[in-house]
C-alpha cells in the first residue's frame, strides 16, 4: 500500500501562501517564524520580526476603543499568562502615536486567533497566532458608527450619544442650552451663515465642561454634563458672561445670547432641563433650574393628566349626550337644542 507523504517544502510553500497572516512565538515570547502574509499586513521586514518580541518591534497594541493595550494584553503574553486561547479578538496596530495621542488614520485593524502549544509537562513550549487584515471592515463600522452618534456640522456626540448614558445621567447634573431667535436669525443670514455661528458657540461652550460632555442635541441646541452638583449662583454668573462678554460674533457685529435649562442629578434629566429650559424662555430669564413646583411642570402635568383621561373615556365609549330644549317664550315651542357632553 502507497502512502503520500507531505514534504516540508510543500507545507512550507502552503504556510507561506496563505492569506492568513501566523506568527508562531516561542515560550520566551520571541518570534520563531511567520510566514509572507505576515509581512505584507504588518508592513515589516524579516530583520524587523525575526527573533524579536511584540514590545521590541516599533508598533503599539490598541482596543477598539483607541486606547493603548497594557503589555500583560498584548496576544502572546496574555496566552502566556491565562494559557487559554484567544478566539477572534479585534486588535490594532499602529506606530504613530506622539506624546500618547493616537493617529486613528493609520491603524492596522486585525481579527486575531491564538492557541498555545503545550510540552509533556503541560507548560507553553509555543504560541500561535493568526491574523487577517479586517482595516476596510472597521473603517466603515467607524463611519457609521460617527454617522449615527455625532453631529457632522460640529463633529460633537448628538441626541443617540446622549440617550446611551441616560442609566449614569441621574447622577449628574445636566444643561440644555439653546441659541435664542435661531430661526429668526436663520431666514435673515441664512443657513450657512447659521453652521458658522452654531460651530462659534459649541466652540465656547466646550470651555464650560470636560472632554466628551457637550452635545450637540439639536440644530440650535446644546447639553452639557456636569459631575459634580453646581452653585445656582455660579451658573447665573457664567450665562451672564457668555451673554454679555463672549458670544459677540464679529462677522454680523452680532450680540448671541443663550437660554439654559437645568436639571439637578434626577432620573429623566433630559425631559426635566427641556421642561427648565422651557420655562426659562417663557419667563425670559437666562436659566432655571428644574422643579416639581414650577408652574410649567404643573400645566403639562394638568395637560396630561386630562388628555389621558378624555382618551380614556373616548375610548370607553363613556359620553354621555344631554339635549337641553331652548323654548320661544312667544310659541312655547322648542326651536333648537343645546347638547352638552358628559
Amino acid at each position: 500500500m502507497k502512502t503520500n507523504k507531505v514534504h516540508f517544502r510543500e507545507i512550507n510553500n502552503i504556510f507561506n501562501n496563505l492569506n492568513e497572516a501566523v506568527i508562531v512565538y516561542n515560550n520566551d515570547e520571541s518570534i520563531e517564524l511567520f510566514n509572507n502574509s505576515t509581512l505584507d499586513i504588518l508592513k515589516l521586514s524579516k530583520d524587523q520580526l525575526l527573533n524579536k518580541t511584540d514590545y521590541d518591534t516599533k508598533w503599539f497594541f490598541i482596543d477598539e476603543n483607541f486606547k493603548k493595550l497594557n503589555i500583560n494584553h498584548y496576544p502572546g503574553m496574555e496566552v502566556l499568562n491565562t494559557k487559554l486561547a484567544i478566539k477572534n479578538k479585534v486588535i490594532g496596530i499602529t506606530n504613530n502615536i506622539i506624546n500618547d495621542e493616537i493617529d486613528e488614520d493609520n491603524i492596522i485593524w486585525l481579527q486575531l486567533n491564538s492557541i498555545p502549544l503545550f510540552d509533556k509537562d503541560e507548560k507553553i513550549k509555543n504560541i500561535i497566532v493568526s491574523f487577517v487584515d479586517i482595516t476596510k471592515q472597521q473603517n466603515a463600522l467607524k463611519l457609521a458608527y460617527n454617522k449615527t452618534y455625532f453631529n457632522n456640522l460640529t463633529n460633537l456626540p448628538n441626541i443617540l450619544s446622549l440617550k446611551k448614558q441616560k442609566d449614569e445621567l441621574y447622577k449628574k447634573t445636566l444643561i440644555l442650552v439653546q441659541i435664542d431667535n435661531f430661526n429668526k436669525y436663520r431666514q435673515y443670514f441664512g443657513q450657512d451663515t447659521m453652521d458658522e455661528i452654531v460651530i462659534f458657540i459649541a466652540k465656547k461652550l466646550s470651555k464650560y465642561t470636560l472632554e466628551n460632555c457637550l452635545y450637540h442635541i439639536e440644530l440650535d441646541k446644546f447639553a452639557l454634563i456636569i459631575d459634580s452638583q453646581i452653585d445656582t449662583k455660579d451658573i447665573e454668573k457664567k450665562m451672564q458672561i457668555l451673554n454679555k462678554d463672549e458670544l459677540y460674533f464679529e462677522k454680523l457685529e452680532l450680540n448671541l445670547q443663550l437660554t439654559a435649562g437645568i436639571s439637578l442629578a434626577s432620573e429623566d434629566s433630559l425631559n426635566k432641563a427641556q421642561i427648565a429650559l422651557s420655562s426659562a424662555k417663557k419667563s425670559n430669564t437666562i436659566f432655571e433650574i428644574y422643579s416639581a413646583n414650577n408652574s410649567m411642570f404643573k400645566e403639562l402635568n394638568n395637560e396630561l393628566f386630562w388628555s389621558l383621561a378624555l382618551r380614556k373615556i373616548i375610548n370607553n365609549d363613556d359620553l354621555v349626550l344631554a339635549f337641553q330644549p331652548i323654548i320661544n317664550n312667544k310659541t312655547l315651542e322648542i326651536y333648537k337644542y343645546e347638547v352638552l357632553m358628559r
